[in-house]
């Protein structure tokens, strides 16, 4: 009798467990549902919904804008030097990059839109982005459509898979978040990355953002490279680009503005920029070829653009004491982007090279 009493009350008391348990699985199924809708409800690379009203409200409602500035972490590769790179940039450093005579700073950089690493063949393949960086061999290269944690492209941190594929300092800028998942752009740079800080934009379909890292060259001197992607509609990347321009100015180094800009390099919406920086494959176009060399580094004929064969979108913008040596795009299957490689040459730019027109490029 006792233990049938006891049977049915220890029956009693886990009925209330069972139901707890079954409470937290749905909430638990729910949470999935969400990431998952919030990742693919409106698919293609840039189909991501925010729940969040800061973000996603109009931004006409929105109010003044105030820039949200986040400083990242820097990843560095097992083959660096041990001991802090801070004293080496205290030594070398100069405000405006000045090499001395007979000894200019030559570099290679590259923009990647690389959609999460999903290719053209609708895999996600994030080795063939990284044989695409490694034939290139650019010294810096600005990323956008990074993912880390994300279920589509194996819960990959791509940003430091690929900087340790490649032997690269990297930085990462998350411009959405969604519980662990985030997605954003990187940097990748051979050479040591002083700091990092990643601007946060509001967008009306998804966050967007301008990544910028100061770089240590050789030397001493500093670059300061941005990695940015601005909205898909024309007056959101206008927003984009005023809350960008004085966050480029501030730099007191030669600086590369590198990424997707979601528009052609002479679209009004990014006039401000055309103020103080140079595109750089405008500037090589106007020169021509330059010792030899063609205007594009793979032979895809008369293509110009950097997105479905069709357009420019993806640029490399410069301050006035880079010079752009050569420039143009690299054909791969790795992502519906084809990245914009260019190599420029860092010092006082020579007269008459990349002067302001009346057409309003420069």
């Amino acid at each position: 009798m006792h233990a049938t009493v006891k049977a049915e009350r220890g029956r009693v008391r886990t009925r209330p467990n069972v139901f707890i348990a079954a409470l937290l699985s749905l909430a638990f199924m729910l949470a999935s549902a969400v990431i998952l809708f919030q990742t693919w409800a409106r698919g293609g690379p840039t189909g991501f919904g925010f729940i969040h009203d800061s973000v996603s409200r109009p931004l006409a409602k929105a109010g003044p804008y105030e820039p949200h500035i986040i400083s990242v972490n820097v990843w560095r590769p097992p083959s660096a030097k041990p001991g802090p790179v801070f004293a080496i940039a205290a030594r070398g450093f100069r405000s405006r990059l000045k090499p001395q005579q007979g000894e200019p700073i030559i570099l290679k950089a590259m923009t990647f839109n690389i959609r999460h690493g999903l290719g053209r063949s609708g895999k996600v393949d994030l080795g063939a982005v990284a044989e695409t960086i490694k034939a290139a061999d650019p010294d810096i290269v600005a990323l956008q459509e990074v993912d880390r944690f994300w279920p589509r492209s194996g819960f990959e941190d791509q940003t430091r898979v690929l900087a340790e594929t490649l032997d690269y300092y990297a930085a990462f800028g998350a411009n959405l978040k969604i519980g662990p998942t985030q997605y954003g752009n990187a940097i990748l740079s051979r050479y040591p990355i002083l700091s990092a800080q990643n601007l946060v934009m509001p967008s009306l379909r998804e966050p967007r953002g301008c990544l910028g890292g100061t770089i240590i060259l050789p030397g001493g001197n500093l670059l300061t490279v941005y990695s940015l992607h601005l909205g898909l509609e024309k007056s959101e990347r206008a927003h984009h680009v005023r809350a960008m321009a004085s966050y480029i100015r501030s730099s007191d180094t030669p600086v590369l503005v590198m990424g997707d800009y979601n528009t052609d390099p002479l679209g009004e919406e990014i006039s401000v920029l055309r103020e103080f920086l140079t595109d750089v494959y405008y500037v090589y176009e106007r020169a021509g070829t330059v010792g030899g060399r063609t205007k594009t580094l793979s032979p895809i004929g008369a293509y110009r653009g950097s997105t479905f064969g069709l357009h420019r979108i993806d640029n490399i913008f410069s301050s006035d004491d880079i010079r752009a040596v050569w420039a143009g795009p690299i054909q791969t299957d790795a992502s519906d982007h084809f990245p914009m490689m260019c190599e420029i040459q860092l010092g006082a730019r020579p007269d008459g090279v990349a002067s302001a027109d009346g057409d309003g490029t420069r």
